[in-house]
């Protein structure tokens, strides 16, 4: 899962990984491919935009936690 906080402009900054893929690997020779699956999903987030909150009519920033999933096509 990847936490951020969304800015009063909709952009995210302060990203970073709040549970790691390579959390659930048991066999260390395949860490480092979990671990780059983490970098991908940083990268991923970081382009998103979003409609910023609001309070009061105000934009204001916000925490999220989005949760990532990697699919094999």
């Amino acid at each position: 899962m990847i936490g951020l906080v969304v800015d009063a402009q909709g952009n995210p900054t302060k990203v970073h990984v709040v549970t790691s893929m390579a959390d659930k690997i048991t066999d260390e020779k395949d860490r480092p491919a979990a671990l780059s699956l983490d970098q991908a999903a940083l990268e991923a987030v970081s382009q998103y935009r979003f409609e910023p909150a609001k309070l009061n009519g105000n934009p204001i920033p916000v925490e999220l936690i989005v949760k990532v999933n990697f699919q094999l096509f």
